[in-house]
Parts: C-alpha cells; sequence; structure tokens
C-alpha cells in the first residue's frame, strides 16, 4: 500500500534525491565545516541562516515579549529606571538560556548551533 505523502514533503524528497544525484550520498555538516563555507563565499549551503530568519528568531521575539509581559507584572517592576528594567530582563533571559541549553545538551546528542 502506497501512502500519500503531503506536497511539501514530496517536494523536500525531491530535492533530497536531486542533491544527492548532484553531490553524491550527503552527511550531516558539521558547524566548523559550514563556518568555512559561509565565511569564504556567503552560502548557506544548508539553510541555517534562513531556519533562524524564519523559525528561530520570530519565536524568540515571542518569548521575550511574554517574558517581558510577565516582569511587567511584578510590583515595582515598572518603577524601576529603563536602564534597570534592561538590565533584569537581559541578565534573566541570559540565565534561561544558559539553563535551556545546559539541560539539552545533558539530555541529548544534539548539537547546538
Amino acid at each position: 500500500m502506497q501512502t500519500q505523502l503531503h506536497f511539501p514533503l514530496v517536494n523536500a524528497q525531491e530535492e533530497i534525491k536531486l542533491k544527492e544525484d548532484t553531490f553524491g550520498p550527503l552527511k550531516p555538516m558539521t558547524r566548523e565545516e559550514y563556518r568555512q563555507i559561509w565565511q569564504s563565499t556567503g552560502i548557506d549551503v544548508d539553510g541555517r541562516q534562513d531556519y533562524l530568519a524564519k523559525v528561530q528568531l520570530p519565536n524568540m521575539e515571542a518569548s521575550i515579549n511574554r517574558f517581558v509581559a510577565i516582569m511587567k507584572g511584578y510590583p515595582g517592576f515598572l518603577q524601576l529606571p529603563i536602564e534597570d528594567q534592561i538590565s533584569l530582563v537581559k541578565g534573566k533571559i541570559a540565565r534561561s538560556t544558559q539553563t535551556a541549553k545546559n539541560e539539552l545538551h545533558q539530555n541529548t546528542n544534539w548539537f547546538l548551533i
């Protein structure tokens, strides 16, 4: 029984096949290999920059906006000088990000880009 694939998935499979036919078997690219190609040519060979711009950055922006909304709800936060508000938000976001990276690294074999 043949399963119908969703249109974007079919396109992705065709794209992968075309790349493999052109360049041979594809293997994951290390961060160092990617960095060397990116710096020397400016070519985003595996779509990392596009993914960052279209997926990761909007998600991060939404998360930061939610976090700032929560911080504004703390008593006295809005009465602080704006520089202090910014410092508190930046510090909390940095700690949260580092904690998440540590947990991800401990629980998986993934590389963070």
